[in-house]
């Protein structure tokens, strides 16, 4: 009887043993996509949402972009934002959007129809005109957006 609980807890302990290395890259795989998410979006001007308030006049003739760490699409989009800014020498303001709770957020995504992040655009004349897909974004499709304002 003795040896059967021996066996059962050093079972179980494998298993658990197991379990770790399982998920153990997965936890950290996560947190270095959180880490670059921080780290790309530092080349961005982040905008304070109390003082910009969703005037767009503050932003006119300017990229922005509206996301959160947390995000899996913001996550896999701002390499390529990165990227692109990189080479096109472009600014970007960021608007970050992970306190969903917040009234001001919410009122500036109401007001601007952000329905869903990462959203990114270019704001002119009071607009923001937005690269219109939701997800699986790719740098061609943001070398496209961009070359409609190449001129202004």
């Amino acid at each position: 009887m003795k040896k059967k609980y021996l066996i059962l807890i050093f079972a179980l302990l494998l298993l658990l043993v197991g379990l770790f290395f399982v998920v153990k890259p997965i936890i950290f795989k996560q947190q270095n996509k959180l880490d670059t998410y921080e780290e790309v979006v530092s080349n961005f001007e982040k905008l304070d949402i109390y003082t910009w308030n969703g005037d767009l006049s503050q932003v006119d003739k300017s990229y922005v972009y509206f996301g959160r760490s947390t995000c899996p699409d913001c996550q896999d989009f701002v390499p390529k934002l990165k990227e692109v800014a990189a080479n096109k020498k472009l600014k970007i303001f960021y608007i970050d959007t992970e306190d969903n709770d917040d009234e001001t957020l919410k009122k500036i995504r109401e007001d601007l129809s952000i329905d869903w992040v990462p959203t990114f655009g270019y704001v002119a004349d009071n607009k923001l005109d937005r690269l219109d897909k939701e997800k699986d974004i790719s740098v061609e499709d943001i070398e496209n957006f961009i070359s409609k304002y190449d001129n202004e």
